[in-house]
């Protein structure tokens, strides 16, 4: 019966993932409550985490199955290591260090995913501010610190007093962090075609459906106003740079005077490599950024390739769709960011929503402006405090023009990078030679 309800407790953070928001301060107090109250914690952690990644991704199973699998087994272990560190009734300084290297490890490779409660309150711009100074690994900590609390009444002080220091520290952050340059000039045109994949698989059988794609996209690029820069999706249009008439379309556009940005397939030195084209106005041909790193069996026919990094107009820095998922990728010394995706290989699941606002939050740890460019959605311009400027609705065609959008701003998390994420480390230590307090042991005593 006790594994049914850890299998439950699976819920709210599958929904946390799928809404965001306030959920995600106490979708782990089920977890954290079951933890307490069962002799394996561990293997009840583990089937929590399992299933959590797996209902997550149950909509992108299309690919295969193996992915989600995969992922799901890799959260049981840090959920049920999270479960064996409440169970272990230290305080929560435990359970709340190993939640936030268990979620930092999952930020290393492709091979894992970010999935996480904290990153979920990016869809609520105010809620996620203490990125800016702590990352994404700080919010992973609040999440844990309020279901910590509401399961252990004898640490609420503590963790109240906690979460005001990082109330405080927030808004001095916000009060007197500098800004870095101007107000940025873009003039730019992101194009979503709200296309969904099922129309790309067809396309290659279907004329009319070949027809609807180039509509939605070279069409619509062709009635943008001269010298605006236009941004198109990953892949939007799925043809080989060189072999088409897509490159055909790319360079009347470019000789009309508009600058390109645009996710294409690229044979490079003999393989096929997923890259951004960027072609600026005054360059003659278009220079290549491949992807650095591609999602096995997702990607296979692709070949990745560590190349230099494309330079976007006012000195900009392009992602490549799973790319800004990962803080890595996120490069503080760009004074813009664009994430080019597409979002729309996972028709309407829960990881769009969920990866999207990964992007929201690389503005925020960065002090970056982000422009998001989706096959059919979400399409934004978030500003460097993690708030929505622009939008385009999901799964619709629409051209977001973005003329101005905010300078870069400083940031504690930019120019230190995952600092509280190594500080948890040190926790860990502390936490594992420190005795706990009298009434802790006095409420396990049987």
């Amino acid at each position: 019966m006790t594994y049914v309800l850890a299998f439950c407790c699976a819920f709210p953070l599958a929904l946390s993932h799928d809404l965001g928001g306030p959920l995600a301060l106490v979708a782990l107090a089920p977890l954290m409550a079951l933890s307490l109250r069962v002799e394996r914690a561990f293997s009840h952690g583990f089937i929590c985490g399992f299933a959590e990644v797996f209902l997550t991704m149950w909509g992108a199973s299309n690919y295969t199955f193996l992915i989600p699998v995969t992922l799901a087994l890799q959260a049981g272990l840090v959920r049920g290591f999270l479960a064996w560190a409440v169970a272990w009734r230290r305080g929560p300084i435990l359970p709340v260090s190993v939640l936030v290297i268990g979620q930092g490890l999952r930020t290393t490779s492709v091979l894992t995913l970010p999935l996480s409660c904290g990153h979920d309150l990016a869809a609520v711009w105010w809620l996620s501010w203490p990125a800016a100074w702590g990352g994404g690994a700080l919010l992973t900590a609040l999440c844990g610190l309020v279901a910590y609390a509401l399961v252990q009444p004898s640490w609420r002080r503590a963790v109240g007093r906690g979460i005001g220091v990082v109330i405080v520290a927030t808004m001095l952050h916000e009060a007197v962090r500098p800004s870095q340059g101007k107000e940025i000039p873009i003039n730019a045109s992101v194009i979503q075609g709200g296309v969904p994949n099922w129309v790309y698989r067809q396309a290659a059988v279907d004329p009319p459906a070949e027809a609807l794609i180039r509509d939605r996209y070279l069409t619509v690029a062709q009635n943008q106003s001269p010298e605006r820069l236009l941004i198109f999706p990953e892949t939007a249009v799925r043809e080989t740079w060189g072999e088409g008439a897509m490159t055909d379309a790319y360079r009347a556009l470019h000789a009309r005077g508009h600058g390109l940005v645009a996710g294409v397939n690229h044979h490079i030195d003999g393989a096929l490599r997923n890259t951004a084209m960027v072609w600026i106005r005054e360059a003659s041909e278009p220079v290549f950024q491949t992807k650095q790193t591609v999602v096995p069996v997702v990607e296979r026919e692709f070949e990745a390739m560590s190349a230099d990094l494309a330079q976007l107009p006012f000195g900009g820095r392009v992602q490549l769709c799973i790319e800004s998922v990962y803080p890595r990728y996120s490069k503080p010394q760009a004074t813009w960011l664009l994430v080019l995706t597409n979002d729309a290989g996972v028709g309407r699941s829960t990881p769009r929503r969920a990866f999207e606002r990964e992007s929201r939050l690389r503005a925020l740890e960065t002090g970056r402006s982000l422009i998001r460019a989706g096959q059919d959605g979400l399409s934004y311009l978030v500003s460097p405090h993690g708030r929505l400027l622009k939008s385009l609705p999901p799964y619709r065609a629409g051209v977001l023009q973005i003329d101005r959008m905010p300078g870069p701003l400083w940031s504690l998390r930019g120019a230190l990078g995952d600092w509280f994420f190594w500080v948890c480390f040190f926790g860990v230590i502390y936490a594992w030679f420190t005795r706990p307090r009298s009434h802790e042991r006095d409420a396990s005593a049987p």
